[in-house]
């Protein structure tokens, strides 16, 4: 007859198999009763031992597991898991590169300033990988206050070292999801252009697409959005990135402007 495999508390739990333990013992046959009467005061006695080992054993276990929680490396039921894609947090504010010469500076990268309508340039730190940017914009929509709801924008910046960041060839689809999270509700896009590029002989890459959304108090229900990824030196990776709501062709028109006035400083 096969018994049953014998429990150690101090085994390893292995996700699917339980505590591990040694192997079973096999009896062939059993030993024969004792004669009546006999005590076997050493009998007993090994009794006892293996009876207080085994509840010693099972106290520990429980203090260090705890009633009702899972085993170790087992998340709980319902618990949350990561999700598959992680984008940046917003980074804490450092200094932005000064803006001279008619040149709006972000990182390595620049672009020639945009003149009224547009906004003079300013700090923006919302937009994910980016840890120094300006950016310039125009109202496109306001609230019954008059305060503005939704822009065109033109933005420069340098993104984040240390995350892992390829190429622009690479990278590109990447920063773009993560951008498009900033917008707070469900995105459809439609690529019109993605193709390398080269801005001050460095490696970079162009994407236009065509955004259509659904915002709660909202009137846009599209945008046109331009992004250019420059390595501007080995160890640095700059962006430019334009987002310009349906129905204004000369906000498009400036931003197309910015973005073939690009150089590496």
């Amino acid at each position: 007859m096969s018994g049953q495999p014998a429990w150690d508390p101090s085994s390893p739990y292995v996700p699917g198999r339980g505590f591990s333990g040694p192997a079973p013992v096999t009896q062939t046959q059993p030993p024969p009763p004792p004669p009546q009467g006999d005590r076997n005061p050493a009998g007993w006695v090994t009794l006892a031992i293996i009876t207080i080992i085994v509840v010693v054993g099972l106290v520990v276990w429980l203090v260090v597991r705890g009633p009702g929680t899972s085993p170790p490396d087992r998340p709980a039921a319902g618990a949350a898991q990561p999700s598959a894609k992680t984008c940046p947090t917003y980074p804490t504010p450092s200094p932005v590169p000064s803006i001279s010469a008619g040149r709006v500076t972000g990182g390595l990268l620049s672009y020639p300033r945009l003149p009224a309508p547009w906004s003079a340039p300013q700090v923006i730190f919302r937009t994910p990988y980016t840890i120094s940017s300006n950016w310039q914009w125009i109202a496109t929509e306001k609230s019954p206050s008059g305060e503005p709801i939704w822009v065109s924008g033109v933005e420069i910046g340098e993104l984040t070292s240390g995350d892992g960041l390829p190429m622009p060839a690479d990278a590109h689809e990447l920063v773009l999801d993560c951008i498009l999270g900033t917008y707070e509700t469900a995105v459809a896009r439609t690529y019109v252009a993605s193709r390398a590029m080269q801005v001050s002989n460095r490696p970079a890459w162009f994407v236009e697409a065509h955004l259509t959304f659904d915002k709660p108090g909202i009137k846009a229900k599209g945008e046109t959005v331009l992004l250019v990824l420059v390595r501007t030196d080995p160890d640095s990776t700059s962006m430019f990135f334009a987002s310009i709501p349906d129905g204004n062709p000369t906000h498009l028109a400036d931003a197309r402007t910015a973005m073939a006035g690009l150089q590496v400083t």
